[in-house]
């Protein structure tokens, strides 16, 4: 709708300014080089005070500004002038957007919040941040309960990263973030990284971050995939799935990669709540099989099967969302 769109020209606004401001800073500190080093050669500036034309003389004077001013009249001093006027325009405009994009967020008062099952299946977690990007983002908060159970409660989102550690890169990454995820869990106010379920007060702590509403609108627009990702234990996995499910206006499942007795599990799953809460999605070219083991399992759907094509998404995208609002006005109707 028109707030959407009204938040996405503020969001490139703010992205456009940014930009600007970093070239105007460039082309400032260049214009005060080439004034500066004019200076030296015709004697206003000595070599010595060149040298610490950036030290500063206290928070908001740096040498460089004394030196320009001996330079006043000199054509470089006038561009480096222009430079500086120029960059704190650049300045203005960009903290003018960046207001103006924290209000919209913040205005948001009613974002939805979808549920994704995450499957297993590499190439279906590819396709799942498409839908997500593309396609989901839209109607508010993306929350995601992860494919598997945790195997070990405290150090398993450690365990997760040595796993997939693919190189140098990755590694520095991971030393890189895991004070940060210590000291988040720590103070349990860790907000963009996985919700780790395993405990009682872990639980409550998802319910916080559930019901915050102001921090998912911020988290929604820092990121192209899930606002929440909950990565439970064993023990955890049907209270915290019931939690999302209850607190989602859909929940959305690719059943393509689903065998029968995950089929099973999923109905389970959708037991926790009514039934036409819940969107599934199938790839077009499985969609044969996967409606076979739909009826295996006994799934019987409140909404058509969704279909999508590898790499491009749902194959109609506007009958796909026109799903979903039917899926969140069955909640509506149930409440």
């Amino acid at each position: 709708g028109w707030a959407y769109r009204l938040r996405q020209t503020i969001r490139f606004s703010l992205m456009a300014s940014f930009a600007v401001l970093l070239g105007a800073l460039a082309v400032m500190l260049s214009s005060e080089h080439v004034a500066l080093r004019a200076g030296v050669a015709d004697g206003r500036i000595t070599a010595a005070e060149f040298n610490t034309r950036y030290d500063r003389i206290d928070f908001t004077t740096r040498n460089a500004d004394q030196y320009l001013e001996r330079m006043a009249g000199h054509p470089a001093a006038v561009r480096a002038r222009i430079g500086r006027d120029t960059a704190a325009g650049a300045t203005l405009v960009f903290l003018v957007s960046l207001g103006l994009w924290a209000l919209a967020v913040q205005l948001r008062r009613r974002p939805a919040r979808v549920l994704v099952l995450r499957p297993e299946a590499r190439r279906f977690k590819r396709e799942q941040r498409r839908l997500i990007e593309h396609d989901l983002r839209a109607f508010g908060h993306v929350a995601a309960l992860s494919e598997r159970p945790v195997k070990r409660t405290r150090v398993a989102w450690t365990q997760a990263g040595l796993a997939e550690l693919g190189g140098p890169f990755t590694a520095a990454m991971l030393v890189l973030s895991t004070p940060i995820r210590i000291i988040g869990r720590i103070l349990d106010k860790a907000r963009l990284v996985d919700a780790l379920v395993a405990s009682a007060q872990d639980y409550r702590s998802l319910a916080r971050r559930l019901i915050d509403r102001s921090g998912q609108n911020f988290a929604a627009e820092m990121t192209t995939r899930e606002t929440i990702v909950a990565r439970p234990t064993e023990a955890w996995r049907g209270e915290t799935a019931g939690l999302l499910i209850r607190s989602s206006d859909v929940v959305i499942a690719d059943v393509t990669p689903l065998e029968v007795e995950d089929m099973r599990e999923l109905s389970a799953l959708m037991k926790h709540d009514v039934r036409g809460r819940f969107v599934l999605m199938s790839d077009a070219e499985d969609v044969t099989a996967t409606e076979a083991r739909l009826q295996a399992a006994g799934l019987n759907l409140s909404h058509p099967l969704q279909l999508y094509t590898a790499g491009r998404g749902p194959c109609d995208r506007r009958t796909f969302r026109e799903t979903i609002l039917a899926a969140m006005r069955s909640r509506l109707s149930a409440a």
